[in-house]
């Protein structure tokens, strides 16, 4: 995977496009297809969203964002198969989480 510090070093002056999605809305198949198209569109990073039943830190997008996505049967374990798959994809694109404490302490 290619590393933020290689994303961000000198060598590599430019301004950087992160993109977000969250995982999982409105399924976990459709976040990989449209990372897929992000990331090929020219995003440098992509931010996954890892969705969490209390997200209050977040804004109203990023709310209705997870409600939608918790529809779906969620797991850690599908969040990293997910992430896998897109990094499969692309291995040289960093990925980044967006999440909270609760869902990986509960993970251990």
């Amino acid at each position: 995977m290619g590393s933020l510090l290689d994303c961000f070093s000198e060598q590599s002056p430019k301004s950087k496009f992160i993109a977000y999605i969250s995982l999982g809305d409105p399924t976990y198949e459709l976040s990989v297809e449209w990372a897929k198209s992000i990331i090929e569109g020219g995003a440098d990073i992509l931010e996954l969203g890892i969705p969490f039943t209390d997200p209050v830190a977040d804004g109203p997008v990023i709310q209705a964002s997870y409600k939608r996505a918790l529809k779906n049967p969620f797991s850690v374990e599908k969040v990293l198969n997910t992430t896998d798959k897109i990094h499969q994809n692309h291995p040289n694109t960093p990925l980044v989480y967006l999440t909270y404490f609760n869902p990986v302490s509960h993970y251990g």
